[in-house]
């Protein structure tokens, strides 16, 4: 405490004893650790602030970093050149083109329009064609 040692507190003890008065004394001393404890509760409180706003404000640098990186890594993404020219040349291929045509092709309904067609198409021959 304070870098005092057992024997120099007996010696400080026994002093105030002598000055203040043994009937003073136990008050004194009373008040003495109430002030103590206050001080020490305030510095623990004190610690306890520091270390909240401490944390607190690593997290918000640590959101700000995770931001930072995610931007840095979209942007590099954005920029990286062999990106592009896959786009380019996918943009390019003609087979790409194909894929995309025949995905719009549906052979069902094609399939449906054609019997349609054939059934509203009278395909009998009429009694003044008939060749006999």
């Amino acid at each position: 405490m304070f870098g005092i040692g057992g024997g120099e507190l007996i010696i400080i003890l026994i002093i105030a004893f002598v000055l203040i008065g043994p009937d003073k004394f136990p008050e004194i001393a009373k008040s003495f650790g109430k002030s103590m404890r206050t001080f020490k509760d305030t510095g623990s409180e004190i610690k306890k602030t520091i270390y909240e706003e401490v944390k607190k404000s690593d997290l918000d640098n640590l959101t700000i970093i995770t931001d930072l990186q995610a931007d840095i890594k979209k942007a590099t993404k954005d920029l990286n050149p062999i990106n592009e020219i896959k786009k380019m040349t996918y943009d390019m291929n003609p087979l790409n083109d194909l894929k995309n045509v025949t995905k719009d092709i549906n052979l069902n309904k094609i399939e449906q329009d054609l019997t349609n067609i054939d059934n509203n198409v009278d395909t009998k021959p009429k009694n003044s064609d008939n060749i006999s």
